[in-house]
């Protein structure tokens, strides 16, 4: 054992103490690198694990049909699901925001549960129809994948811009002749494009810049007015009696309309169906009646409708108060039998009214003293 005095007994302890901080300095700077470097380990893990959980699990790809369509007309899209991670998902069911929304898988309806396998894909049809839409309309739909709360759901956006429904006003047109008028007489209609707006009426519009073409693809009409027309709401169709040779036919106009500011796709054509009817000539005999007054009995006379052996439907519009009538029949031949009470009227011209078939026929009654 060895004995040190006490300076030498103060060296020893202020060596030890030197010793012992380079000793503890040393520790120190190795903890501190231990430290910065499990630091660096450590957001080096978060930083890859972020950008993994970054990455969506399912990544969501749309193909629109079009951008834009007529308001009524449904719009489809391809909706196409990819899995990216290396484990199948399983989808446990697709939701839609509004019930203006099918979505199909194969064909069929799409229900849940439906696996996605790992880093494969599957694919939907959506179809999202526009009826009572206008402008921008932007329906959402999306997926829940199994265990996830529906509050978590993910939603993806189908935008598609309404234009608003355009109609033709009238739906149809009607020609009638008469079977003993010129057959080159000209017979026209008005045709106007008309807008929805909504509460039962239609207006007419010059929206969306809308060109309006006239398509003939039938030689009997001759003229059909304000073809190509830009920004205006009216067209004259008119044909000819002589150009139609059946006693009824049908035919049809096209009318074209486009959006100005919009691509050709959205073209709409609209068929105008044309009917045509030639009326029975239908004639009565006598052409007038003539009575003349008589204070004391009511007279009776007839009216016989002569249409060529071809039966007629007839009834009353209008007759006088002091005149009855009652229709009969006679040998194939349509007769209206006519009370007329006299008693106390005055001179006069009194027009009786009938309906024959489709058509009003006039017969004068004339009254004498």
């Amino acid at each position: 054992m060895v004995l040190l005095k006490s300076g030498e007994r103060f060296l020893g302890i202020r060596l030890g103490y030197r010793v012992l901080a380079k000793l503890l300095a040393h520790l120190k700077q190795a903890s501190l690198l231990v430290g910065l470097t499990a630091g660096v380990s450590i957001v080096s893990i978060f930083a890859v694990f972020g950008k993994s959980s970054s990455l969506r699990s399912i990544d969501v790809k749309v193909e629109s049909e079009r951008e834009k369509c007529w308001q009524g007309e449904n719009v489809r899209h391809k909706v196409k699901l990819k899995n990216n991670l290396r484990r199948p998902q399983v989808v446990d069911r697709f939701l839609a925001s509004c019930g203006c929304s099918t979505i199909e898988m194969d064909g069929q309806q799409a229900n849940g549960p439906v696996e996605i396998p790992a880093l494969g894909s599957i694919e939907l049809d959506v179809t999202v129809q526009t009826a009572g839409r206008i402008g921008m309309f932007v329906p959402t739909v999306g997926y829940q994948l199994k265990g996830q709360r529906v509050q978590s759901a993910e939603y993806f956006r189908l935008p598609v811009y309404v234009l608003r429904e355009i109609n033709l006003v009238p739906s149809s047109i009607r020609f009638s002749f008469d079977e003993s008028s010129d057959p080159n007489r000209a017979v026209s209609t008005l045709v106007e494009l008309s807008d929805n707006v909504g509460d039962g009426q239609s207006t007419i519009i010059v929206k969306e810049n809308a060109k309006f073409e006239v398509a003939i693809k039938s030689n009997r009409f001759d003229r059909v007015g304000g073809d190509n027309m830009r920004n205006h709401c009216s067209v004259s169709v008119t044909t000819f009696g002589s150009h139609w040779q059946e006693r009824s036919a049908s035919d049809y106009l096209e009318f074209t309309i486009t959006p100005e500011s919009s691509e050709k796709s959205l073209a709409k054509t609209i068929r105008l169906p044309v009917f045509v009817s030639f009326d029975r000539l239908v004639t009565t005999s006598p052409k007038s009646v003539c009575v003349e007054i008589n204070n004391k009995e009511p007279l009776k006379e007839r009216i016989a409708f002569l249409s060529r052996g071809e039966k007629v439907t007839l009834s009353i519009v209008r007759m006088p108060s002091f005149v009855e009538g009652v229709f009969t029949e006679e040998g194939g031949i349509s007769v209206c039998e006519l009370t007329i009470d006299l008693r106390g009227t005055s001179e006069s011209t009194e027009i009786m009214s009938f309906m024959v078939n489709d058509r009003q026929i006039d017969v004068p009654l004339v009254i004498l003293k």
